[in-house]
C-alpha cells in the first residue's frame, strides 16, 4: 500500500457580521469523475512541514500570502483509496 499526506486549509475573511469561505473548483483526474469544489489542499513534498505545504499551495492556486493559522485548530482524517490496481492509504491534515 502506497502512503499519501495532504495538507490544506479552510480560508475566510469576515466582513462586518458575514464570513465569507474560498473554495476552489478541482477538475475531473485520475480517481475522481467529476470536477468538485474543495478547500485548498496539496501533497506534502519530501522535507517540507504541514503549514509549508499549506502556504506554497494556498499561493499556487490563488496568489494570496498573508494567511493567519489559527492557533489549536486542526482536523485529520485518514483513508484508503485504489486507482487502478494500486491501493493508497491517505492521510489529511486541515488547518
Amino acid at each position: 500500500m502506497k502512503s499519501l499526506v495532504s495538507a490544506g486549509a479552510i480560508i475566510f475573511r469576515r466582513e462586518k457580521e458575514k464570513i465569507y469561505y474560498l473554495l476552489l473548483k478541482y477538475a475531473a483526474i485520475n480517481r475522481v469523475e467529476k470536477s468538485y469544489w474543495g478547500f485548498v489542499k496539496g501533497v506534502v513534498e519530501k522535507g517540507e512541514r504541514k503549514k509549508e505545504t499549506i502556504l506554497r499551495e494556498v499561493y499556487e492556486e490563488t496568489s494570496i500570502n498573508d494567511l493567519k493559522f489559527i492557533k489549536g485548530f486542526k482536523i485529520t482524517n485518514e483513508y484508503c483509496f485504489k486507482i487502478k490496481n494500486d491501493l493508497y492509504h491517505k492521510k489529511f491534515i486541515i488547518f
